[in-house]
């Protein structure tokens, strides 16, 4: 079998879609997709190669598919065919299962107490694509994130959780330093008032990006407790907080260590206690500390 000449020149007639519906509707074929994937999971193929690898029995109709998809997700090299960085994405979803139904974990023990009636019932769950901690007794939800099913799919649900205690951490650090962990866009530091009726917190500090959309939403604690002044105040007091996981700090998760000082400016403290001390720490609307204070707790 040999490459169709004439295909080759409808390649070059095939015009350059202009906005994200028009890419997204040359991906409406599930041969395309299956070129895709194909070229995704080895070395770049000649043309016959990668016919050979297909399942589509006719070679017009194969160069039809293949002339739609350059030059946004297929490029040729040479002799060959391969993946552009947006063909390489839209594999890398289609791989990780991020468009197929996502898997469920039901809810299971894990270590820790409500800090509301003490009861030691805290468990973890994934459903609908969301990694869920909640406390079973009260029903006050202390985490939940939107995760891929990739992240939780072949785990043991101990497993599950850790690789999800791991990846959150990430996405947090990678936002706070200005970069959305979905698409790499600028990050805007804002606030948000519009917080789940199970959740503590009547304000929340939050990270959303300016290109995609993607928010991250975490507390006042969580980004209270990364100031050096904090973690010294700690350190001097012997609590290992890095030791802790996010849901075992309760400044991260309940309100009773935070307040609202003010509203115009935001104003927000968080406490700290530790032995016959407790650090005051105060932050503003972006996401700034203000003021670090050490008092005595006698």
């Amino acid at each position: 079998m040999t490459e169709d000449t004439a295909g080759e020149d409808r390649l070059d007639a095939v015009p350059q879609a202009r906005d994200s519906a028009a890419m997204f509707s040359l991906l409406g074929d599930e041969v395309r997709l299956e070129i895709i994937t194909t070229l995704h999971e080895g070395a770049p193929l000649s043309f016959s190669d990668l016919y050979d690898q297909m399942t589509l029995g006719d070679t017009g109709q194969f160069n039809y598919h293949l002339s739609r998809l350059r030059t946004h997700f297929v490029r040729k090299r040479e002799d060959t065919y391969v993946l552009t960085a947006a063909g390489q994405r839209i594999a890398r979803a289609v791989a990780a299962g991020f468009y197929t139904d996502a898997p469920e974990i039901s809810p299971f023990e894990i270590d820790g107490a409500c800090t509301t009636c003490d009861t030691a019932a805290l468990v973890a769950s994934y459903a609908d694509e969301r990694f869920r901690i909640e406390y079973a007794a009260c029903e006050v939800v202390v985490v939940r994130v939107s995760v891929p099913p990739s992240l939780v799919r072949g785990r043991e649900p101990a497993a599950a959780l850790e690789a999800f205690e791991r990846w959150a951490s990430s996405q947090l650090s990678q936002a706070r330093r200005g970069l959305c962990p979905d698409c790499g866009g600028w990050i805007d530091r804002t606030i948000t008032t519009e917080t789940p009726p199970e959740t503590p917190f009547a304000v929340l500090p939050r990270f959303a990006c300016g290109v995609c959309g993607r928010d991250v939403i975490t507390s006042f604690g969580a980004l209270a407790v990364r100031d050096e002044r904090v973690q010294s105040f700690h350190r001097r007091h012997g609590v290992a907080l890095d030791d802790r996981r996010y849901w075992e700090i309760d400044q991260f998760v309940t309100d009773e260590y935070t307040k609202i000082l003010s509203e115009a400016p935001l104003r927000v403290q968080v406490r700290f206690a530790a032995d016959d001390e407790v650090c005051r720490v105060v932050l503003d609307d972006d996401h700034e500390v203000r003021t670090v204070e050490v008092v005595s707790d006698c």
